[in-house]
């Protein structure tokens, strides 16, 4: 019952705090953080509590407020930026998101990693979170080194979140989270030199992080084969010729 009311009461607290987005002002600097980090207490008690969870201490850096914590703060960044009915959409999008990473992640936690509708709808939302923080953060262009470490630090944690399902041990699912994001943060610091626009600069840097998370997942669970690599060196190359094309060069 305790879990239950936790994972309730993280959604409502969500929906209310992304409901009010749309007139919080100067108060929106301070709302978005402190919803983004009760949302992550929330979900990371909630994971705690499951049965099956096991072993607190074992589990300190499987990381369950990531997805959660980071999709509200999105939902709230990209709300903050629409009209007020826009938002609205946005806002319950953002609590829809939310209860499936939770409901994802509870089945995650009943040993379930057989792939599935919820599993790739798990992912996808991951992907559309990190999009809405790579376009937020490398739109700050006037601070190239806080925005380089900010995405890194983005890429990184979703990384981890996304590996984490796979079943890899735990510690090397950070080793390779923290590679991804090392690289993610390199292409960053190349789109300052190209990309101007943040739009664009978001969907460089998610082609970049889509292709290196799919290949790492890929490697952890066993299914890496050369085709594999051929359909997302493809993918990797379509998807770069299309910013190319739409990309105005910085002179």
């Amino acid at each position: 019952m305790s879990r239950r009311l936790f994972g309730g009461s993280t959604l409502l607290l969500a929906l209310a705090a992304l409901l009010v987005v749309p007139l919080a002002g100067q108060w929106l600097a301070l709302l978005v953080p402190i919803t983004g980090v009760a949302v992550a207490i929330g979900s990371e008690v909630v994971a705690r509590l499951h049965p099956d969870f096991g072993s607190a201490r074992g589990r300190k850096l499987d990381g369950f407020w990531i997805g959660p914590g980071l999709s509200v703060v999105a939902a709230a960044l990209a709300a903050s930026q629409a009209e007020p009915t826009v938002a609205r959409v946005l806002g319950l999008s953002g609590v829809a998101m939310l209860a499936l990473l939770l409901a994802a992640q509870d089945r995650e936690l009943s040993g379930h990693r057989d792939g599935g509708l919820l599993s790739l709808a798990y992912a996808v939302v991951l992907y559309l979170v990190a999009f809405a923080l790579f376009v937020t953060i490398y739109g700050q262009r006037d601070q190239v080194v806080l925005g380089t470490l900010g995405v890194g630090l983005a890429a990184t944690v979703l990384g981890l979140a996304l590996y984490r399902p796979t079943g890899a041990p735990i510690r090397r699912a950070w080793v390779y989270a923290g590679l991804s994001g090392l690289c993610v943060a390199e292409m960053t610091l190349v789109a300052e030199f190209w990309i101007s626009g943040g739009l664009l600069g978001g969907a460089f840097l998610l082609l970049f992080f889509y292709v290196a998370a799919g290949l790492v997942q890929a490697h952890f669970e066993g299914s890496l084969t050369s085709r594999l690599v051929a359909e997302y060196t493809v993918v990797g190359a379509l998807g770069l010729g299309l910013i190319i094309w739409a990309s105005p060069w910085r002179g």
